[in-house]
């Protein structure tokens, strides 16, 4: 017969034992729950295969007009995060739709952000479309504007345009664009990027002389072709000419 102490001398390593047991199972459980977290929640972040971003300081208005498409490769819908300049004016912020380019323009928030702001809203297909104004300039004389862009998410590969402002004299830009396109009496500076993250925005200053005050374009043409949304993107483009677009697209084959 076992006496008290002997008795308590055997429990001690069962309960020892049971422990042990009750503590991996709560390590296997707390593992297994989070390993169910980890497959449940995998990595989302949204990528932008290709983006086109165009950059024309006084298009219709002593302002510079900027507008950019993308498509992006991300759960549907999801809300677009896009940080613009502090005075940024939005025109347009919608999806695209296919097969006719539809436009699906939803409302949008935009809010302070320290010396930027940031512009909110859902976007329900892979194509995305913002417009907006920055900037402002008066009178005759010296330009000197200054553009940066924000990628929302990391893009693959990305093309921006600087259009000259008609009657501009010594126009420049820095850094230096890779192309140069000239159709029909305009001028559109290329800039190609890869693998381009939100980490690295894109700056670049413009310099140039008018000797006038007025726009590229009348407020009235402008004002007649954004009556339709696919209007005044129809009428942007038509700056950079189907040649151009020819020139840059056999550019960019060629170096691949």
């Amino acid at each position: 017969m076992l006496t008290g102490r002997a008795r308590e001398q055997g429990e001690r390593p069962r309960r020892w034992l049971q422990v042990s047991a009750l503590v991996v199972l709560a390590v296997a459980l707390a593992t297994s729950v989070s390993a169910g977290q980890a497959r449940a929640a995998p990595s989302t972040t949204p990528q932008i295969k290709t983006m086109a971003v165009s950059v024309i300081p006084e298009y219709d208005q002593p302002r510079v007009l900027v507008s950019f498409q993308g498509e992006i490769d991300g759960t549907l819908p999801m809300e677009l995060s896009i940080r613009l300049p502090a005075d940024a004016e939005i025109s347009h912020a919608c999806s695209l739709t296919q097969p006719d380019n539809g436009h699906v323009c939803e409302s949008y928030t935009i809010d302070p952000d320290g010396e930027s702001s940031l512009l909110k809203y859902q976007i329900v297909s892979p194509v995305f479309y913002v417009e907006y104004y920055y900037g402002s300039v008066s009178g005759a004389g010296q330009r000197n504007l200054d553009f940066t862009f924000w990628p929302p998410y990391p893009v693959e590969s990305l093309q921006l345009w600087v259009h000259e402002p008609a009657r501009a004299s010594d126009f420049a830009l820095s850094p230096g664009p890779g192309e140069v396109v000239e159709d029909k009496g305009s001028r559109q500076h290329g800039y190609t990027y890869t693998n381009v993250t939100p980490e690295q925005p894109l700056s670049l200053q413009m310099t140039y002389a008018k000797s006038d005050a007025q726009p590229s374009v009348s407020p009235s043409a402008a004002g007649a072709a954004s009556a339709g949304d696919s209007g005044r993107m129809a009428l942007v483009l038509s700056l950079v000419g189907v040649a151009a677009v020819a020139v840059v697209a056999y550019a960019v084959v060629s170096r691949r």
